[in-house]
């Protein structure tokens, strides 16, 4: 194969590559940069290996409205440090994120402009996220910035941008198509996050080198075995590797080549919960929603969308989706046993005896771990704070207590949604999930918390004194919703969520940061 049928430009031999990468940490999407945390340092020894002079960068970034609770962008400069990438990478907590747009406009002007780019260097932009930047306009994007403008100039720099768009918002479709088609990138779509560490890996190598690229697709194709690549896996191989075609829709059936087994680690992780098909996948779902993947740039044509190339192990068997209940940590209902019919009946927010769940305590789950991630979470939404935020007049004074609690939290809804409830021990901390529990009330007004901890009056009145002692440690309490068209029979033990008698009986204890979130002697005032 000729050494520009890929990519086009290569770096001389020798030469440096600097390759960025910006992270979205909005919500959801914090779950993508948690998938890198545990493989990072692995990665980057082995990328150093094959690349050497690869240089690396990282930019993670909030929205506007979140540079008081947590931050608004945290960066560190091209290095070849691999305790310092892991360490930076590693603190990075998500953020809430108050839209649907999120900052992507300034983060293509800190790209451009705080970043030191090597002047004879492979230039390289991995942009991963899911939404739309804000427009000049918006009152919080107070420079102004125009990302078309900062595009232009990323262009003007040499700088390729990898347009990595996640989820399924086909209203963002223009904007990352932009990005790859201006600076001669890639546009590629991401929807389940676990694969996250093939993409950053076949990037890497496809900007360096063919044989590099091509033998770490036949490496995933001999991790995945005979149940073939994964959608995302598949479609993100296909785009890369073809050159004429703006659009990559692979269908072979046929099952990858057989290769030799390789040393490395699998990266990608199986088994999670998507909440379109309603059922978990080991690695692939047929029922996944056909999507486009676009590539731009000057290449050799190759006659066929459906014929790879010889050189490359043919693509994807479609997999069987698994049930739902394969993520249960407890065997089948058989014989006469008893199906139970609610949702409060399934035990999905820990209200079963743990004598006959194995039930896991959620605060202890990493979000790379959590089963349910893949739903369609909202932002996380400050919902109780122990000092005056700055839009004091969606907020009310909490009675006998020097704490606020908002007075609308989300918007109605008719649907059944499941909600998630965390603490912050301090500002820009991590978020230590407490509570959850599954409903279709309201919680558009003043009355939202009786609602969202509902239950008996008695249930309701400790969950208010709970919520008071962790504002008078100076935490903050975090709400977020998620859709779902099925009922998960994963068990997670929630320390607020513990089955509550007419005895003072105390919660399962939780101590984070030296603050007890749960756990105390709560009686009745």
């Amino acid at each position: 194969m000729d050494a520009v049928s890929i990519s086009g430009h290569r770096m001389p031999p020798g030469g440096t590559m600097d390759i960025l990468f910006s992270f979205d940490t909005t919500g959801s999407m914090s779950y993508i940069l948690d998938e890198v945390k545990g493989r990072l340092s692995d990665m980057i020894q082995r990328l150093q290996s094959d690349i050497p002079g690869i240089r690396l960068g990282v930019i993670a970034h909030g929205d506007y409205c979140d540079e008081q609770e947590f931050y608004l962008e945290k960066h560190i400069e091209f290095t070849q440090n691999v305790v310092d990438l892991c360490n930076f990478v590693g603190d990075i907590d998500g953020t809430g994120g108050g839209d649907e747009d999120e900052c992507y406009e300034l983060i293509l002007r800190k790209a451009h402009q705080e970043f030191t780019w090597a002047p004879v260097s492979n230039k390289v932009l991995v942009m991963i996220g899911d939404a739309n930047p804000h427009p000049p306009d918006y009152k919080l994007n107070v420079d102004n910035i125009d990302w078309r403008e900062e595009l232009a100039v990323i262009a003007k720099m040499g700088i390729k941008i990898y347009a990595v768009q996640a989820l399924n918002n086909d209203g963002a479709v223009e904007f990352y198509n932009s990005m790859a088609e201006v600076t001669g990138g890639h546009y590629l779509r991401l929807e389940n996050f676990s694969n996250i560490c093939d993409f950053i890996m076949a990037i890497c190598y496809r900007e360096r080198d063919d044989g590099l690229f091509l033998n770490y697709e036949a490496e995933v194709a001999a991790r995945q075995g005979t149940s073939g690549f994964h959608k995302d896996l598949n479609n993100m191989f296909a785009t890369l590797r073809r050159e004429d075609s703006k659009q990559s829709n692979i269908s072979s059936t046929s099952k990858p080549d057989q290769v030799p087994p390789v040393s490395a680690k699998p990266i990608g992780r199986r088994g999670s919960y998507s909440s379109d098909s309603g059922a978990a996948s080991s690695g692939c779902s047929s029922a996944e929603p056909s999507g486009t993947v676009h590539r731009y740039g000057s290449f050799s044509s190759i006659s066929s969308a459906s014929s790879p190339s010889p050189h490359i192990p043919a693509v994807v068997t479609p997999l069987s989706v698994t049930p739902a209940s394969s993520f249960s940590n407890t065997k089948p209902a058989t014989g006469n046993s008893h199906r139970p019919n609610s949702p409060k009946q399934r035990g999905i927010y820990g209200r079963t005896s743990n004598k006959k769940r194995n039930t896991i305590p959620r605060e202890k789950v990493p979000e790379t771990k959590f089963k349910l991630r893949n739903l369609k979470w909202s932002s996380w939404k400050l919902a109780y704070s122990p000092e005056k935020p700055d839009d004091s007049r969606n907020w009310r004074k909490m009675r006998l207590l020097n704490g606020y609690k908002r007075k609308s939290l989300f918007s109605s809804s008719k649907r059944q949604k499941m909600y998630e409830v965390s603490v912050q021990t301090h500002p820009r901390g991590k978020l230590h999930v407490m509570y959850q529990t599954v409903m279709s009330s309201n919680l558009d007004s003043l009355n939202w918390c009786r609602r969202l901890f509902g239950g008996s009056y008695m249930r309701y009145r400790i969950h208010q004194r709970q919520i008071k002692r962790v504002i008078q440690q100076s935490c903050r309490v975090f709400v977020r919703r998620a859709d779902f068209k099925k009922i998960p029979t994963i068990t997670y033990s929630y320390a607020w969520s513990r089955s509550i008698t007419g005895k003072q009986t105390p919660e399962r204890t939780v101590v984070k940061n030296n603050k007890t979130l749960s756990g105390m002697d709560y009686t009745l005032y």
